[in-house]
């Protein structure tokens, strides 16, 4: 049974994942599945590795003679890939039963995805709300969506999460003229990107308008009324995420670019 999960771990995998696999390649399973399910209560890097801590754990399950229990976590993993496959020759009968179910239970169902319709503009001075909306999430692993953004040519990225069910309305702050970039997370377990809407290695670009300065009064300007509309709708777009959930939770933070 050696190296039965170190065939599908890659190098670059959480931590918690790597241990998980090499527990599991000592045969202590019960090690092997703590360090799988811990890593589900950390951020982890990309879907890619959360996919990896979800076999983990319903190989780990399997082995265990938890079937239940290891269908589930195969589920999951087939929810965000559905193309997923355990690798290794000396995977066993009883271990495979489960993740066979869960395929079969899986076939034909998308990829857990995120939509997002990309403004042609910012309006200038004011902030923006956004939206967003998952759709495949047959397995409920989306928890909250996660807006990243930059001024074009920074290098740290800010984040604004919105935790609850969707539809979900992350609102960009104002950032000044020139351009945005900014990519969009679903997020599950730990925070984990389940499925993104662009990345960080190609964000989308939008331009913040400029008002035009035309003599007209104030009241009169196209833009001023945009920035009034996006205004009351962050407005309204907050009571609406207050009543998904008992604590909204929303936060800008800086991290270091990827």
């Amino acid at each position: 049974m050696l190296l039965t999960v170190a065939l599908w771990v890659t190098l670059g995998s959480d931590p918690l994942v790597r241990r998980g696999a090499a527990l599991f390649d000592t045969l202590d399973f019960e090690g092997a599945l703590a360090s799988y399910e811990r890593a589900l209560t950390v951020r982890l890097g990309s879907s890619d590795e959360l996919v990896e801590a979800l076999l983990g754990v319903g190989l780990c399950e399997a082995t265990l003679g938890n079937d239940a229990r290891a269908k589930l976590a195969f589920s999951r993993a087939l929810a965000v890939k559905p193309d997923v496959q355990l690798e290794g020759a000396d995977i066993s009968p009883r271990q495979r039963a489960p993740f066979d179910a869960a395929r079969a239970e899986a076939k034909g169902r998308p990829a857990v995805r995120i939509e997002h319709t990309p403004p042609r503009t910012f309006p200038p001075g004011a902030p923006v709300t956004l939206s967003a909306e998952v759709v495949n999430d047959w397995q409920g692993l989306v928890t909250g969506a996660r807006l990243v953004f930059r001024r074009e040519g920074q290098g740290a990225w800010e984040e604004v999460a919105v935790t609850g069910p969707g539809p979900f309305s992350p609102m960009l702050p104002v950032l000044g003229g020139g351009a945005v970039e900014y990519y969009v997370q679903a997020v599950g377990p730990g925070g984990s990107p389940v499925s993104s809407w662009r990345s960080a290695e190609d964000p989308m670009r939008v331009r913040v308008a400029e008002p035009a300065d035309d003599g007209a009064p104030l009241y009169q300007r196209p833009w001023l009324w945009v920035v009034v509309g996006g205004v009351v709708a962050a407005g309204v777009v907050s009571a609406v995420v207050v009543t998904q959930t008992a604590t909204p939770d929303y936060t800008v933070r800086t991290r270091p670019a990827q």
